[in-house]
C-alpha cells in the first residue's frame, strides 16, 4: 500500500496525466517510468501494473479513479 504522501503524489501525476497516458505500449511504458522515478518506487513492479491497465481510458474520469483505487493497494 502507498503511504498518503506519496497516495497524493500518484493523485497528481494521474489527474494531470495526458488522456493518452494508457493508450499504446509505449506511453504506458513512459508513464510507468515517470511514476516509478517520482515515487522513487521499482520500476519493474510500477511497469507490471500499469501494463495491466491497458483497458483503461484516461479519457474517463471514472477510469482515472479506478485507476488510483487500485493503484493504492497494487503499488
Amino acid at each position: 500500500m502507498l503511504s498518503s504522501e506519496r497516495y497524493a503524489q500518484l493523485e497528481s501525476i494521474v489527474r494531470s496525466a495526458s488522456a493518452n497516458a494508457l493508450r499504446s505500449k509505449r506511453s504506458r511504458q513512459n508513464f510507468a517510468h515517470h511514476i516509478a522515478s517520482e515515487l522513487q518506487l521499482n520500476g519493474n513492479r510500477v511497469a507490471q501494473f500499469i501494463a495491466e491497465m491497458d483497458g483503461l481510458n484516461f479519457f474517463v474520469a471514472e477510469d482515472r479513479a479506478l485507476f488510483l483505487e487500485f493503484a493504492a493497494l497494487g503499488l
